[in-house]
């Protein structure tokens, strides 16, 4: 992370601005001589843990569920990249959009619906304003959970974002391991292939082969009589000469 640097005094002013229009919004802060060195220009505070769940599905697929707080100090910033993860994963995380095949399922069993999803206010790469909203961040992505982790374990997520000047900002968070969620999601696979009816054929196959060789038959063999009865060329010597 960056080394802190100490602030102009037109940044303090905009600082102590930003501050005023925050406790204008309703949102408690703290007082102006509260830092000596630049202070964060964004917080994000995980807001309940009972319903933050970290998904296990098969193929080692998985989704993770935070309900945080994000409030914004300092207008002008842009968050340039993210990366969210548990601990132990190298690979991040995708943020989860409205497309994602995951995105309905970690919606469920919500308190409150259509919840706030605060996922475009990390990736939208627009200076963000002073604010302060409370909603989900949404991820999912691979990732092979270790054997030791047991189900309904805690397990510690991590968020860095950073900013158009490289300036990186770090949050941690908890989640419960759900790896009920692998058997679940069988179990409605299956139940969708049970409710998908089964395909007919258009052309129905019957073994007509003998049936169509005899009709075929037939025809040429009473051509074939009635040639031979025709052409005199055909019938025995003796019958020829009439002896």
């Amino acid at each position: 992370m960056p080394r802190p640097r100490k602030l102009s005094s037109m940044e303090i002013q905009e600082y102590r601005r930003s501050l005023r229009r925050l406790q204008e919004m309703g949102i408690q802060v703290g007082s102006d001589g509260d830092f000596v060195n630049q202070p964060p220009w964004l917080n994000i505070e995980q807001v309940d843990t009972e319903l933050a769940s970290f998904y296990e599905y098969p193929g080692n697929m998985v989704a993770v569920r935070l309900f945080a707080k994000l409030t914004v100090m300092r207008p002008g910033s842009i968050i340039t990249d993210v990366e969210i993860g548990p601990t132990w994963n190298c690979v991040p995380l995708h943020l989860t959009g409205a497309e994602s095949a995951f995105y309905k399922d970690l919606l469920k069993g919500l308190p409150a619906y259509p919840p706030n999803i605060l996922n475009g206010l990390l990736t939208h790469h627009e200076p963000l304003r002073p604010r302060q909203e409370e909603g989900l961040i949404l991820a999912h992505g691979w990732t092979e959970v270790p054997l030791a982790v047991r189900d309904h374990s805690p397990i510690i997520i991590d968020l860095s974002l950073v900013d158009q000047r490289g300036g990186e900002i770090s949050f941690e968070f908890q989640a419960t391991l759900d790896r009920a969620a692998r058997q679940r999601y069988e179990d409605e696979k299956f139940e969708r292939a049970a409710r998908t009816p089964s395909r007919q054929p258009i052309f129905v196959h019957t073994d007509r082969g003998s049936t169509d060789r005899e009709e075929v038959s037939r025809p040429n063999a009473t051509k074939e009589t009635t040639e031979t009865r025709a052409d005199p060329g055909n019938l025995p010597a003796n019958e020829e000469s009439g002896t």
